[in-house]
């Protein structure tokens, strides 16, 4: 019988039953240490595909099923589109110069129009991760406002699916 090193029970198997954790244990090792890292990497974006794939083409129905309690089978919306955002706002910086180049030349301005273009891409370019953190609240408060008889959705589960739509509307984006 061993003693729990977290909570000290006594624990006759290999987890503590009082608390969860491994009663036997071994030395950290870089091995040990990558393989946790890449198992929580690999398990989580899993489900990220998951859920992406499910809002992606059933949007509705992942909503729904998501707010009438179904939620093993999706990552929790703040974590969906925390991690979305944090791949949007890498990928954006390094390409938003490219972008915008490009932008301006596909799109042709009158000379006068020009340097208003280039304010609007510069605070586009300082304030696009704000915006995108409040998209969803406004989103929320929007569809509440609107559409809460119709559907019967509080604030809450309105803003919990806001950041999926969100978060999915900026993989697209």
């Amino acid at each position: 019988m061993g003693k729990c090193i977290n909570c000290g029970e006594e624990s006759p198997g290999k987890y503590c039953h009082s608390c969860g954790q491994e009663t036997e244990f071994k030395r950290l090792e870089v091995k040990t240490i990558f393989h946790d890292v890449t198992h929580g990497l690999l398990h989580w974006e899993n489900s990220i595909l998951k859920t992406f794939r499910a809002m992606l083409l059933k949007p509705g129905i992942s909503a729904r099923e998501y707010i009438d309690g179904s939620r093993k089978k999706y990552v929790k919306p703040f974590s969906y589109f925390i991690f979305i955002q944090t791949v949007f706002v890498v990928l954006f910086h390094q390409m938003n110069d490219k972008y915008f180049a490009f932008t301006n030349f596909s799109i042709k301005f009158e000379e006068s129009m020009h340097d208003k273009v280039e304010q609007i891409q510069h605070v586009l370019n300082a304030y696009i991760n704000y915006l995108n953190y409040l998209m969803p609240v406004f989103l929320a408060a929007y569809f509440v406002l609107f559409f809460r008889k119709k559907s019967g959705v509080n604030y809450a589960e309105s803003l919990a699916l806001s950041f999926f739509w969100v978060g999915t509307m900026l993989v697209l984006g």
